[in-house]
């Protein structure tokens, strides 16, 4: 029956929310909703328990009553004429009518029902069941008549029904009949309402609702004359007060259902939001688990073949929302998500799985086709996107893990998929990886570096080297950059590039950068002290995007040179072309605040990065470091000098300073010297120095 499947249904539903709060993916605000939620549908469904147990009760009593019904229309059917002389038992009749009306859980199917139930036991040739609205302006809707000449359906209800006589004896609970309207004093208009439908005779009754009327039931009789009998009309009036009982009580039913299909639908749309991203409309980490999950069941039993995973993250997300604000980051991933569909088949599965990082399923693949689909998206993504007023440049990095029997869980296979993405990111950025064990190999030694710089911060287990920078026209050396190394106690020296992009990523660089500043100032103080007559000396040091996007980065810097006793001439700061187009209007500010607390700044491997020449104009740079790249090509490439030449020709127009980084051999400090009269750095000048060997370094220039 009805309410038994709705209450099986229900049941999967309390299931399928037990699985979801078990996941331990799911956020703290979900699990609450869904405890909420379960415990409503504990409830609905105790109630359908219930409910099912009354209706099977019923049904039993049913079987009983059909026999007695059977006997009674027979008595009633073989009379041959419209009344009986004899009385049966309304009692009976009630609880047989009762019996089919409770077969029917809606108010249409009831009054369809009713109308024939009563017809057959008055044996009348048509019985009408009419729903009352105010002016009476209701059609008939529902009737059971013998023969379809006589029916009303569509015709407005004649107005004897509702004459003040009859509503007089409806309000009492009373019925109205004529057992020949022809005969019958009427007024002519009401008469000819009934006889143009060739009606001989009626009775009618009023179904209550409250103090008011639910409708009418009305019986007529078309191929002769009929004198209604006391126990018929008593019938009809005990009839419309179950009648009431009956309609009110599917009513309240429908009612529940509508509340019921109400709440499972809330029920379904939360479940959706909980498994989807409200942004893209896309399955979050909880549905992509879920349905990574059953592929792998699929995979187990042998249903499905193998698939594979793909983990995207987003190059350069991050600057775009730092730079252009939040609502043009959600548009950008919104194009992001509609472009990776055109690269997908139907049945594939993509998911938003947090921040910028998209995890795509594909099914039943090969190799050859995964490798298809990650240059297709990776060609896809690098298409510029139109973002209103902003064309923005993206791509993204892949990292592609194929299954295999080896993986016994999802989160094993997600894991080397994050490890492969990596692993493009650091090494092909913009292009695509797939996993090898080594990669897993290389994500624990990393960790255990990462766990190692920690105790480096911890014990102090760093040191700063001194690479002098010699001025080109008086061979005097100007200054020193200061350069971090790491003496790990059993690793011995771990070069920069294997921990500087760790410390990057854990935040530990902001301790580290403190260190590195107070440190490089303390030691240019010493040899100020050291060495009074020696040429004014400065230091120059590099900081991360992490410490200049620090609120309180600028009063920072201020107090290091406060407490260690420097000059704000004498410290440069170096930054990357990459930290200024992270957010040009917040790096304008910091570097104008630098320029007025009389602190110079550098840019460091200048050419390297996004080379905008536009930028130097509007932002408060005093000195240009040009990459090593290019001088190390100097001598033998002359795209690389007349890139040289460029910068050369472009900083002294504005004024601003160079330096040459990278300078290894007597030919390139030679040619760069025709070039123009700067300061130059490397391993031809001098390696880095210890601080003791940059105080002989310092003495021999004496």
């Amino acid at each position: 029956m009805m309410n038994e499947g709705l209450y099986n249904h229900l049941n999967k539903v309390i299931e399928y929310i037990q699985q979801i709060r078990e996941s331990p993916d799911l956020p703290v605000q979900f699990q609450e909703s869904l405890y909420t939620m379960k415990r409503t549908c504990d409830r609905l469904a105790d109630q359908f328990n219930r409910t099912v147990h009354v209706i099977q009760a019923l049904e039993q009593q049913v079987e009983a009553l059909q026999q007695e019904k059977a006997e009674l229309l027979y008595r009633l059917h073989t009379n041959t004429t419209p009344t009986l002389t004899e009385s049966p038992d309304i009692d009976t009749l009630l609880a047989v009518l009762s019996s089919q009306m409770r077969q029917s859980m809606d108010v249409r199917e009831l009054l369809e029902i009713s109308a024939l139930e009563i017809r057959q036991m008055l044996n009348a040739d048509q019985v009408i069941v009419y729903r009352f609205t105010p002016g009476w302006s209701e059609l008939i809707s529902f009737e059971s008549v013998v023969s379809e000449q006589w029916s009303l359906l569509g015709q407005p209800l004649p107005p004897i029904y509702y004459n003040l006589e009859w509503l007089k004896a409806y309000q009492n609970g009373l019925s109205k009949s004529l057992d020949d309207i022809q005969k019958a004093q009427l007024f002519p208009a009401i008469a000819d309402s009934l006889l143009r439908f060739q009606i001989c005779s009626t009775a009618a009754v009023a179904i209550p609702k409250g103090k008011s009327l639910w409708g009418l039931v009305i019986v007529h009789q078309y191929s002769s004359k009929r004198v209604w009998q006391a126990w018929e009309l008593e019938f009809l009036e005990r009839l419309a007060i179950r009648f009431a009982i009956d309609i009110h009580q599917v009513s309240l039913l429908e009612t529940f259902q509508t509340v019921l299909q109400e709440r499972q639908t809330a029920q379904t749309q939360l479940l959706h939001t909980t498994l989807h991203d409200a942004l893209t409309g896309l399955p979050n980490r909880a549905g992509f688990m879920e349905c990574l999950s059953n592929i792998m069941v699929s995979v187990q039993n042998g249903t499905s073949n193998r698939f594979a995973i793909l983990f995207l993250d987003c190059d350069r997300f991050k600057s775009v929302n730092d730079s252009l604000g939040y609502s043009i980051g959600d548009h950008l991933l919104v194009m992001i998500s509609e472009r990776l569909m055109r690269c997908i088949r139907a049945g594939d599965v993509i998911s938003r799985f947090s921040g910028d990082e998209f995890v795509i399923l594909l099914e039943e693949v090969e190799g050859n086709a995964v490798r298809q689909v990650a240059e297709a998206i990776v060609s896809e993504l690098q298409e510029p996107y139109n973002l209103g007023e902003h064309i923005v440049f993206s791509s993204a990095s892949i990292g592609i893990v194929f299954h295999n029997t080896d993986y016994t869980s999802a989160e094993e296979i997600l894991r080397d998929a994050d490890l492969a993405m990596y692993h493009a990111k650091k090494w092909n950025r913009g292009q695509y990886s797939i996993f090898h064990p080594d990669m897993r190999l290389g994500a624990l030694t990393r960790l255990q570096l990462e766990e190692d710089l920690r105790k480096a911060v911890e014990r102090q287990e760093f040191q700063l080297h001194y690479q002098p920078i010699v001025s080109v026209e008086n061979n005097q050396t100007v200054g020193f950059e200061a350069l971090l190394r790491w003496q790990h106690p059993s690793r011995g020296f771990v070069p920069p590039l294997d921990f500087l992009g760790i410390a990057e990523e854990t935040g530990l660089i902001i301790p580290i950068g403190k260190w590195v500043l107070y440190e490089a100032c303390r030691q240019l103080r010493r040899w100020q002290e050291e060495f009074p007559t020696a040429s004014p000396l400065y230091v120059s040091v590099n900081v991360s995007p992490l410490q200049v996007n620090q609120v309180d980065f600028i009063d920072r810097v201020m107090l290091v040179l406060k407490e260690t006793g420097v000059e704000a001439n004498c410290l440069k700061i170096e930054i990357t072309e990459t930290v200024l187009m992270e957010n040009l209007e917040a790096s304008r500010l910091k570097l104008e605040s630098l320029r007025n607390n009389g602190i110079e700044v550098y840019i460091d491997d200048f050419g390297t990065g996004y080379s905008s020449f536009s930028y130097l104009q509007n932002l408060p740079i005093d000195v240009l470091k040009i990459d090593r790249a290019f001088i190390k090509e100097l001598t033998k490439d002359e795209k690389s000098q007349r890139i040289v030449q460029t910068i050369l020709r472009l900083a002294s127009s504005m004024g601003i300073g160079i330096v040459a980084e990278g300078v290894e051999t007597a030919e390139q400090l030679d040619c760069f010297t025709q070039m123009g009269n700067q300061s130059v750095q490397g391993y031809y000048i001098s390696k880095p120095l210890e601080s003791s060997a940059a105080n002989s370094w310092i003495r021999s220039t004496l």
